[in-house]
């Protein structure tokens, strides 16, 4: 594979280090803010710091590649961007997974309801 990646390079580094910190920021914010709430509210909370953390390695990976032309970091990009992707994935499919629980169970409690509004 023979890919020109060096027109790519200064907006990935841009923009994965910016979002990363906005996530990291704002993960931290949610951290705090949920565990004054209840204590299992911050995981999601620090769920965000790390995506933010994977987000903001890639970026800062990248503008070395771009700054020193070292092709390791080519590698690091790849690896700290396929990790938030991964981390991101198996949140997203917990979310649905709850979605369905949350239907299932709204379902459940109209049809125990309506069987106890007509009498039975």
């Amino acid at each position: 594979m023979n890919v020109d990646v060096s027109e790519h390079l200064p907006r990935i580094a841009l923009w994965g280090r910016v979002l990363g910190v906005i996530l990291m920021v704002s993960g931290a914010l949610s951290a705090i803010s949920g565990v004054f709430a209840f204590v299992i509210g911050a995981i999601p909370g620090v769920i965000t710091i790390v995506l933010g953390v994977f987000l903001f390695k890639s970026g800062s990976a990248a503008k070395q590649l771009e700054d020193s032309g070292n092709p390791a970091e080519l590698n690091n990009i790849l690896t700290h961007f396929g990790r938030y992707l991964l981390w991101n994935s198996i949140m997203a499919i917990i979310a649905i997974a709850f979605v369905i629980i949350m239907v299932i169970l709204v379902i459940m409690g109209i049809f125990t309801t309506g069987l106890t509004l007509q009498g039975f």
